[in-house]
């Protein structure tokens, strides 16, 4: 079993912080749609069973049913399936960067990332074309102590201009470590 992630310093175990401003992808204006285009679930090819060989959505617990209610107030989307352990983002054509307490080195062969993972997208039954998952090739690095916390990871394989696109936070090429 994959250990839950680590504290990293200051930072309280929450998925909000300030108001919840997130909306499904369908209702992002076109701007940002690109945006959420390039990012990846990140989830678990052994502890549970997201997708079949065949790349047919297979998961059906709900937040609900994964973490329950906070504080007895039920949390937005909690009736949509949790596959995924965190999200990644798409920095080049064949890398993600992602938190490091969400990947380490050692989970490379275990973990993996599905573009497209919309709530449209995730219903049972629904197959996912084999240029939306992908597999860890390597891990570039991974930091989670001393208040850092990121990670670069090198996927099996581009992802095609078709699936998504980079996002760019530069107008060059960021060296790691950095």
């Amino acid at each position: 079993e994959i250990d839950p992630p680590a504290s990293t310093g200051n930072l309280v175990n929450k998925a909000i912080y300030g108001s919840d401003s997130r909306q499904e992808h369908s209702a992002m204006p076109p701007e940002w749609t690109s945006i959420g285009d390039a990012v990846a679930m990140i989830y678990d090819t052994q502890s549970n069973r997201v997708f079949d060989s065949q790349g047919v959505f297979q998961y059906e617990q709900s937040l609900r049913d994964k973490h329950g209610d906070c504080d007895g107030t039920p949390l937005r989307f909690s009736d949509q399936p949790t596959p995924g352990r965190c999200t990644a983002t798409l920095i080049a054509p064949n890398k993600v960067a992602t938190a490091g307490h969400c990947f380490k080195p050692h989970l490379c062969g275990r973990l993996a990332f599905a573009f497209g993972a919309t709530t449209d997208a995730m219903v049972r039954g629904t197959p996912f074309a084999a240029d939306r998952l992908y597999s860890c090739g390597s891990v570039e690095i991974s930091v989670s102590t001393g208040g850092k916390d990121w990670a670069v990871v090198r996927l099996d394989r581009s992802v095609p201009d078709s699936v998504a696109s980079p996002v760019r936070v530069a107008s060059t090429e960021v060296a790691i470590g950095t």
